[in-house]
């Protein structure tokens, strides 16, 4: 099996792991991880408001995946919503993860579009 990729996942409150990558281990690291994955929510259920202590983490890894010249990605799953999406992007998100979001009142059509709109700038 060739090996592509790592991945590793960092949880909303998640502090040792995220420092001990900001002070040089990714560094080491940065040629083989393809994707980093911040939880924005604690793990576990669905329909929890977005952390917002996870957003400073976005800005700090796309500045170290920039600094290093990695190809990684940025991931970002949990509390996502229409409102948020457009930040979280603009903070360094390549992806976001919807989930809770999409089966609200409005329904997943219309969450859909407000997404869009949202990251298109409308």
């Amino acid at each position: 099996m060739e090996f592509e990729a790592a991945s590793t996942a960092v949880t909303s409150r998640t502090t040792g792991v995220f420092a001990s990558l900001l002070s040089g281990d990714f560094g080491r690291l940065a040629e083989q991880v393809g994707e980093l994955l911040l939880m924005g929510v604690d793990p576990g259920f669905g329909g929890q408001a977005f952390i917002e202590a996870v957003a400073p983490k976005i800005g700090a890894a796309r500045r170290l995946i920039t600094a290093h010249h990695s190809r990684a990605k940025i991931n970002i799953d949990g509390g996502v919503k229409p409102d948020n999406a457009r930040r979280l992007a603009d903070a360094g998100a390549d992806y976001l993860v919807v989930g809770s979001a999409l089966f609200g009142d409005a329904g997943i059509s219309a969450c859909a579009g407000r997404l869009r709109a949202a990251l298109m700038g409308g």
